[in-house]
Formats: C-alpha cells, sequence, structure tokens
C-alpha cells in the first residue's frame, strides 16, 4: 500500500481520450482477473487470503481517499478517487458473499461510466 502510485501522474499527463481509456476500462481489469481467474482456480487460498486482501483493501481505500482530499488539480484529484473507488471494490470481493459481489460489480460499471465521462469533460 499504496500499489497505484503511478496513476495520477500517469493520468494527470494523458490526453483526455488516454485517461477515459484507462479509468473507464483498464483499471477493471485486474479485478476481472480476480473474479474470472484467481478465485476460481485457486479457491483454497483465496478463502486463506481474504483477511490480508481486505486489510490491502481497506488500506488502499483510505490511504487514495486522503490523497484526494489533498489535490487542487481536478485530474489527480479523479485518479486517487478511482483509487479509492476500487478499494472499495476489492473490499466488497473480501466480503466473500453474493451481495457485496453485486455491489462490486455494479460499482466497477458505474465508476467506469462516471469517470470516463468526468476525464472527456476536464481541461
Amino acid at each position: 500500500m499504496p500499489f497505484h502510485t503511478w496513476l495520477p501522474e500517469a493520468l494527470s499527463e494523458s490526453p483526455a481520450a488516454g485517461a477515459v481509456d484507462l479509468t473507464g476500462l483498464l483499471l477493471k481489469t485486474g479485478i476481472y482477473g480476480l473474479i474470472r481467474f484467481a478465485f476460481p482456480l485457486f479457491p483454497n487460498a483465496t478463502r486463506a487470503a481474504l483477511p490480508l486482501l481486505a486489510g490491502l483493501a481497506l488500506a488502499g481505500l483510505f490511504h487514495a481517499a486522503w490523497s484526494a482530499y489533498r489535490q487542487d488539480d481536478i485530474k489527480r484529484l479523479l485518479a486517487y478517487s478511482s483509487i479509492s473507488h476500487l478499494g472499495l471494490v476489492v473490499l466488497g470481493l473480501a466480503a466473500w458473499n453474493a451481495t457485496a459481489w453485486q455491489g462490486s460489480i455494479v460499482l466497477m460499471v458505474t465508476h467506469g461510466i462516471t469517470t470516463g465521462a468526468l476525464f472527456a469533460w476536464s481541461p
């Protein structure tokens, strides 16, 4: 923690189309990999690692939220808030129940749409 320290710099320096692609699509691929491949292929290891995953998700969530609070640049603020939102998604997956998983997937979809639109709008 924090794992995505490269993201605010990449999003603040990239053009709008690159930022939309990065936040709207590419940030979700890691979580898709967890849901689609890692969890089904390694169920015993997943259950053993859930407390660690939840702890890392909480640490990333709060660290990124605090960093977002301190930003003056809108692109960096959106980047840190994206990291924080994805920490919330991982925390929902670590809860290991159907309702939390559905909420995580809905948050991923809405986050992709809204942050993509915000980066397309921002100067």
